[in-house]
């Protein structure tokens, strides 16, 4: 069997320090949090700074010892944000700056008193920038999957040194101010000191450090160094490459390690979903924390020896062992929850070929050991854990899994080799691709391709996209497919299908199936009776906006000359189109939406689908916010509203809703009352049980968008209650068409969670809504843990017994 997350588990050893406990929850976040970074002790103000796969880089702002708020969005990179890092204050920038490196191959810089804009981009590197380190405080190192590692000189916003010499992505780098050196580890699985000799770098002693890809290194003191591999290991090493100790306790690659100040300590974390904590002088974990999600990609530590802890559910966790700044008893009990959900789906009924009723429970541990090292396994509640005898009591060890067969599995012919490619059901595809672009050193622009190869043909609930996800060509006996590379070639030739297009929105909140979200986009630890008091707009970004201009060019030539787009227009709208996510040009984007406007409302139905798209994409633009601000607005705000009214179904309405959803997100005020109560009329007349998936999901996310309208202190009208009913009458709709997929289901949830927990008015229309409760309860069981728990908190507000 495989050891893995362990909850919290606190082994006995002779040490002084205490245990690691949750101290804030950082949400905010759409996509994998890839890393973070904390403010120097003297800073001025302390914050937290973060990269996410969502694009963007946050600053977060420490009020209180556990208390954050989201002050800024970084935005400006193109592709997802893989590292960041910040400086020490200096007489130029006394707040520090912050850096981050992306996919796009680019650092941004920012300072971090106004981190609104990027003050500078550094280029150099020619694939993805993934690890970030501060030499002084205008002088960094960066490393890439282009094979090299650069040292660029801030001053001068200059690359001052390459060091060349890796045959393969240079993951992770470190320096050693004492020395002058810097030490690199690479996916061609060697560790190399690169020294300072007469102003320049050179290669001065390289090691094959172990058989797996290489992922970290850390200095840890002043003679010894951490690495750590895919293989699950980590190896201290003197500073010339003599192996000192492994420590083994991760079951998957480790991703991340930390040096944890003022102590002999080091914490790492990994694919196995946990972070441990390690005594470097004894060669023993003194704790492991489990997280509620799959990939915890990095640690890092602050000044004060708290941890940064950032996982793929879109979530950064402080974790602290001080006890003022550890986080409310309900707030520890609530992730201890969260924690128990995630192990209990990820444990399968069996453990290997044994079924979990013939695991003896928890007085088994009430028998003495025959031998230090013995191994247990006991069931307790369910829960299938391993203790091991230290010759005075069982420690406990962590979580008992076991691989099963893949519920899918591929073959795939890449580079003139076949490959087997497995995926299992609930797994998030691109971890999926990403793993296995690791495993074989495949080139990494296959990821996107193979992850949609996956999407496609393994049947894959529709968490992230809008599409029924039909398999090409099933063999119906084994459920396997072929991918080749041609197959990788063709689907970048697709049809733009406006019905399939993602909604980029993942890591699901265990209550909601989706993030937070907060009125006053701040994100703090304390907790609250109302589990639905933190959800976030949901936005739809991703699509195929070149394609959607091609379609409107299309369009736009069948019209009559009057409706038509003009030539400088029709530049403008391509311009924005080519880079939406960096388009700041405000009287550029309020002249397209106009015209957009104009034209959505001339053309025929048939011809508005591209319209429609570019409408939802130009709200969600960097500048959109500080574009519509003017009650003014409200006017073509309301014309969108009603233009919905005349679809029912097909692309016009799924992209009509989302037009909706993305405006809401910009400007809540900007669609009247009187409109959204209309709208919901409307929604009330159709038939939701004949709708498609992607239809679903789009009525679904405008209500929760609604929801959060009318509940955040947006609106203040006297049609306000009116509204909320029938905000309610459309969520009861949409819920008793019993719809399976996920996302539609979570999204309905929170709207009526939002409106029921503000008052008790709305509460009790709920409860007399026809089979309401019935619906609910019919969720408590459903395949998705976190429909489950997001059900199971909504029942008792709805249920008869209440009245």
């Amino acid at each position: 069997f495989i050891l893995c997350h362990t909850f919290i588990s606190s082994l006995k050893i002779e040490m002084d320090l205490p245990q690691y406990m949750l101290s804030a929850t950082l949400v905010g976040h759409k996509g994998d949090v890839r890393g973070a970074c904390a403010s120097f002790e003297e800073s001025p103000v302390q914050f937290i700074a973060t990269a996410s796969r969502d694009g963007i880089g946050k600053l977060w702002l420490q009020h209180d010892s556990n208390e954050y708020s989201c002050e800024a969005d970084l935005t400006g990179h193109t592709r997802y944000v893989m590292c960041v890092t910040c400086t020490p204050p200096s007489n130029d920038f006394p707040f520090g700056l912050i850096l981050t490196g992306s996919l796009d191959t680019t650092i941004l810089v920012w300072r971090a008193d106004m981190a609104f804009e990027p003050i500078a981009q550094l280029e150099g590197h020619t694939n993805a920038v993934c690890c970030l380190q501060v030499m002084n405080p205008t002088t960094i190192l960066s490393t890439s999957w282009d094979g090299t590692a650069k040292i660029w000189d801030l001053a001068r916003l200059a690359c001052k040194f390459t060091l060349e010499g890796h045959t393969n992505s240079v993951t992770c780098g470190c320096y050693n101010p004492a020395t002058d050196t810097i030490f690199t580890v690479s996916g061609d699985k060697t560790l190399k000191k690169w020294q300072n000799m007469h102003g320049e770098y050179g290669l001065q002693q390289s090691v094959d450090a172990d058989k797996d890809i290489l992922r970290s290194v850390i200095l840890v003191s002043s003679e010894v160094l951490a690495t750590s591999a895919n293989n699950g290991s980590i190896k201290l090493w003197s500073y010339d490459f003599h192996l000192i100790s492994t420590l083994n306790g991760h079951s998957a690659f480790v991703y991340s390690l930390c040096y944890i100040p003022g102590t002999s300590c080091i914490a790492s974390s990994g694919e196995d979903g946990c972070v441990k904590v390690w005594d470097i002088e004894n060669s023993f974990c003194l704790q492991s924390i489990d997280l509620p999600c799959t990939t915890v990609w990095s640690v890092s530590s602050r000044h004060d020896g708290d941890l940064m802890v950032c996982g793929d559910d879109a979530t950064v966790r402080v974790f602290s062992r001080e006890a003022s700044r550890q986080a409310s008893a309900d707030a520890l009990a609530q992730f201890h929850d969260l924690v128990l959900t995630a192990i209990a789906a990820k444990q399968q009924q069996e453990v290997g070929e044994l079924k979990k009723s013939d695991v003896a429970d928890m007085s088994a541990l009430e028998t003495p050991g025959t031998a230090k090292g013995q191994p247990i396994i006991v069931n307790n509640k369910g829960t299938i854990q391993a203790y091991t005898w230290d010759g005075t009591q069982w420690i406990y060890s962590g979580i008992v899994t076991d691989a099963v067969k893949a519920d899918f599995t591929f073959s795939v012919e890449l580079d003139g080799k076949t490959l087997k490619l497995e995926y299992n059901k609930g797994e998030n595809p691109y971890e999926t691709a990403q793993k296995f672009i690791h495993k074989h050193d495949l080139d990494q622009e296959y990821l996107e391709q193979i992850a949609e190869f996956i999407l496609k043909n393994a049947d894959v609930p529709l968490f992230e996209t809008g599409t029924s996800s039909m398999p090409r060509n099933p063999d119906p006996f084994t459920g396997s497919r072929s991918l080749t590379t041609q197959h990788l070639q063709e689907q970048d030739q697709n049809e733009y299908q406006y019905q399939q297009e993602e909604d980029e929105f993942f890591n699901p909140d265990p209550y909601t199936g989706h993030q937070h979200y907060s009125s006053s986009s701040s994100t703090t630890t304390s907790s609250s009776s109302n589990p639905f008091s933190n959800i976030q707009f949901v936005l739809f970004e991703k699509g195929k906006p070149e394609k959607a201009f091609e379609t409107l060019v299309e369009k736009n030539e069948a019209q009559i000359e009057t409706d038509q787009l003009s030539r400088e227009t029709l530049a403008t709208i391509q311009t924005l189109s080519n880079d939406f996510s960096s388009f700041h040009n405000d009287v550029a984007l309020r002249h397209v939406v106009s015209e957009l406007m104009r034209i959505l409302m001339a053309w025929g139905s048939a011809d508005v689908v591209a319209v429609l798209d570019l409408l939802r994409l130009s709200f969600i633009t960097p500048c959109a916010k500080s574009s519509f601000v003017s009650s003014q607005y409200q006017v073509f705000g309301d014309a969108l509203a009603l233009k919905c009214l005349d679809y029912s179904s097909g692309p016009q309405y799924i992209q009509g809703l989302r037009c909706l959803s993305n405006l809401l997100y910009t400007n809540p005020r900007i669609i009247s009352i009187g409109a959204h109560c209309k709208v919901c009329d409307h929604l009330l007349s159709i038939n939701m049980a004949s709708l498609n998936s992607p239809a679903l999901l789009a009525t679904s996310s405008y209500l929760q968008n609604l929801a959060l309208y009318l509940t955040g202190g947006f609106a203040s009208s006297e049609s306000l209650a009116e509204c909320e009913l029938s905000s309610l009458q459309v969520i009861h709709h949409v819920l008793v068409s019993l719809s399976q997929h996920v996302n539609t289901i979570s999204r309905t949830l929170n709207a009526l969670g939002c409106l029921i927990w503000k008052s008790a008015i709305l509460q009790g229309a709920a409860m007399v809504l026809k089979n309401m409760e019935v619906t609910l309860r019919s969720y408590t069981t459903f395949a998705d843990p976190h429909v489950q728990v997001c059900a199971k908190a909504l029942l008792p507000k709805v249920s008869s017994h209440n009245i």
